[in-house]
């Protein structure tokens, strides 16, 4: 709007920029006239090479996002089989735990002389109820499991798993379960921003009941989010009976159990269920996204370099006057613009890498589980030899634009 107040005379001479009044030459006596050069076409088109990087920069944001989900997606199945707790999970349906209140309150009413004799037919009936659940399959661990959720006002309602496991179990690799306290998963601690010493507070499905937990460690088992404590402690938190159990960990099949005692299997199928049912149906979308980023890419690259060239229209039309031969030339105005691209490019990895670290971690807040980021080596590799084949093409076309400059264009110039 500024520039339209100005009269149709100034604009037929192209005065259409006020003069900057002190402008101090940048003299750099000890780079060699080319680079000396490359390095004032840098700084004169200072603005548009900003801009450049910023479009560089959202190009590299989906390039890398299109290119890398696929290796997240099998970097995540890969630490989830080779990190499993155990081939077989099983979830039993055993019965309730014997109501320990319930025992001391009819305990008290009943006098001196058989209160042992009470407590023993007590734990008669305990192991007897629980005789039918015991395996004789070699390596098999038994676990007490409990499923709490978190409180809303942290994120979504999410299902936390709470194992409750003997000391130097061999399938969770915790040298020493705490008396207090429990460990939690790299998952949960990721997800929620926790560490050794904080608090974790979860709540009952269907209560009003809050449970506090101190964290006393993190227990690298990708893929699960889970707390993980001592049995004793487990049985004191939930009210159950020494010796409750409601699931094995076994690394071969379990077959001495009737079918109705065993309410869920969880193999390494299951596990991977998720990430496989993601490559499958947005394995395409990624592709996608990986084109529009490149065509984007070589669009966004073509339109800056071209506002540049056109910048500096009369400049090249002035070397070409002094006799200037293409090659030299493009070593004056093309490699600058390359120099900035290659660095633009580097810069934008970094920045990328980090922005979808982020990003991943403020998307999956919204969802169950966790999905830790992963990027590949490969994919930088990939990136930077397309994004170098993307600009080649257009500079191709750009140096043609160049050679069809006419010398005249200096004359016409007021300056």
């Amino acid at each position: 709007m500024k520039s339209l107040k100005l009269s149709p005379l100034k604009f037929m001479k192209r005065d259409i920029k006020k003069a900057k009044k002190n402008k101090k030459t940048l003299v750099l006596h000890r780079l060699g006239f080319f680079s000396q050069f490359r390095l004032s076409v840098i700084l004169n088109n200072l603005s548009g090479y900003v801009t450049l990087f910023v479009g560089v920069l959202f190009a590299i944001v989906l390039l890398m996002f299109g290119m890398d989900m696929h290796p997240v997606l099998d970097h995540y199945q890969d630490i989830v089989v080779n990190n499993m707790t155990a081939k077989y999970q099983y979830i039993l349906n055993t019965p309730e735990s014997i109501d320990t209140t319930a025992i001391e309150q009819a305990f008290q009413t009943i006098p001196q002389e058989f209160r042992d004799s009470f407590l023993s037919l007590i734990d008669d009936q305990y192991d007897e109820m629980y005789d039918n659940y015991k395996t004789k399959t070699t390596g098999a661990e038994a676990f007490s499991l409990y499923s709490l959720k978190t409180l809303p006002e942290s994120t979504i309602e999410e299902d936390i798993s709470l194992y409750g496991l003997q000391n130097n179990s061999q399938y969770i690799h915790i040298k020493s379960l705490p008396k207090k306290g429990v460990y939690i998963s790299k998952d949960v601690a990721d997800k929620y921003n926790l560490k050794k010493g904080d608090r974790i507070s979860l709540k009952e499905s269907y209560k009003d009941l809050r449970y506090t937990f101190e964290i006393k460690g993190i227990y690298d088992a990708p893929g699960s989010m889970a707390l993980y404590m001592s049995k004793s402690y487990f049985n004191e938190v939930f009210n159950c009976q020494e010796g409750y159990f409601n699931g094995y960990f076994s690394n071969r099949k379990i077959t001495d159990l009737k079918d109705d005692y065993i309410a869920s299997t969880i193999t390494q199928d299951d596990l991977t269920k998720v990430s496989r049912q993601l490559n499958v149906s947005m394995g395409e979308m990624f592709y996608l996204v990986e084109g529009f980023a490149i065509v984007m890419f070589i669009m966004l690259i073509y339109l800056l370099t071209k506002m540049i060239i056109e910048n500096n229209k009369v400049s090249i039309s002035m070397v070409k006057i002094l006799g200037y031969t293409s090659k030299e030339i493009q070593k004056m105005y093309v490699h600058a613009t390359t120099i900035v691209i290659l660095i633009s490019t580097l810069l934008s990895f970094g920045i990328t890498t980090w922005i979808l670290s982020y990003a991943f971690k403020i998307v999956f807040e919204e969802y169950a589980g966790w999905l830790p980021f992963y990027v590949e080596g490969s994919v930088y590799i990939k990136m930077f030899i397309m994004t170098v084949i993307s600009y080649l093409f257009v500079m191709m076309i750009q140096m043609r634009k160049i050679k069809k400059i006419p010398m005249d264009e200096a004359l016409k110039n007021v300056e």
